[in-house]
């Protein structure tokens, strides 16, 4: 079956690439990753890493490597308030919908459920001038009934005419459950 999109949808996934097609985007959304290496550099516990410093490195990232990149992936909490400014004309954005990290579901606890951004809305997105959205979806081919038709109804809640790059993983995990 083929898939159909809208005009509007085909639109604001053209504006994720260059005028050969190409996507270059720069990502810029992590948040726990982000807070850890922050902390190292500085010398800080992760926990002592204020949403501040995240917001000031995700600024200078942006600023130096956004004339690069056909888009921009940040998170609409630390990201976007303050390194939307600094996004040349023609640079697409797109805004995470995830929380930072994931939720163990199914057997043992060995799956991973995507959590949205409380409070946060494709909507809202979009008036906040997104091109797209990011969702992460963790898929496993012998994963639980419960964790599948939870990644499904977050995928379907976007709604049809949403522009999003899911982006999707199949963790490998040993018989102890730790990630390979």
């Amino acid at each position: 079956m083929a898939m159909k999109l809208s005009p509007g949808k085909w639109h604001r996934l053209c504006s994720l690439s260059d005028a050969e097609g190409r996507l270059k985007m720069m990502a810029i959304d992590q948040r726990g990753s982000l807070e850890k290496v922050i902390a190292k550099v500085v010398g800080k516990e992760p926990a002592q890493v204020t949403g501040e410093d995240l917001a000031a490195a995700k600024e200078s990232v942006t600023k130096i490597l956004a004339p690069y990149a056909t888009a921009v992936l940040t998170d609409p909490i630390y990201g976007y308030p303050r390194s939307v400014q600094h996004l040349p004309p023609g640079v697409a954005l797109l805004l995470a919908h995830e929380e930072s990290g994931y939720e163990g579901a199914g057997v043992q606890g060995k799956e991973r459920k995507t959590r949205l951004i409380e409070g946060w809305s494709v909507d809202k997105a979009q008036h906040a001038g997104a091109d797209a959205i990011k969702l992460p979806i963790y898929c496993r081919h012998d994963g639980s009934d419960d964790v599948r038709r939870h990644q499904q109804e977050l995928m379907q809640c976007l709604g049809q005419d949403t522009a999003f790059s899911p982006q999707t993983s199949n963790p490998k995990l040993s018989a102890s459950g730790v990630r390979r």
